[in-house]
């Protein structure tokens, strides 16, 4: 089923935004990408958290990478998975991809980010 079958006009119709699993975190890569100043920003947020239980406070860390690397990826207009696949050209995509079912998803391997 599609998302035109199974949602309202409405629900269409809101605005999406891409997100990063954040368990999918790589905090190195995305260190190395976002360079010094980048790096700033994420100790000065990760410096104004609250105290908080450990997992909790390494699930915010992971969510202000992610968050950041985001607003990264929009500033600087980084493509679409298509598209850098179609021109060859590119290293980094961003994009929301619609991919076929997948029936054994719960016994299969999962990726991981190493």
């Amino acid at each position: 089923m599609s998302l035109r079958e199974s949602l309202t006009p409405a629900q269409r119709a809101t605005p999406l935004n891409h997100t990063i699993d954040p368990g999918f975190v790589h905090h190195r890569k995305i260190e190395t990408i976002l360079g010094a100043s980048g790096m700033e920003i994420i100790d000065n947020a990760i410096r104004a958290l609250p105290d908080q239980p450990d997992w909790q406070r390494q699930v915010r860390i992971d969510h202000i990478y992610t968050h950041l690397f985001l607003l990264w990826c929009k500033t600087n207009a980084v493509r679409p998975l298509g598209e850098v696949a179609a021109t060859r050209k590119g290293r980094i995509f961003c994009s929301t991809e619609e991919l076929g079912p997948c029936p054994d998803i719960y016994e299969g391997q999962r990726a991981i980010s190493a």
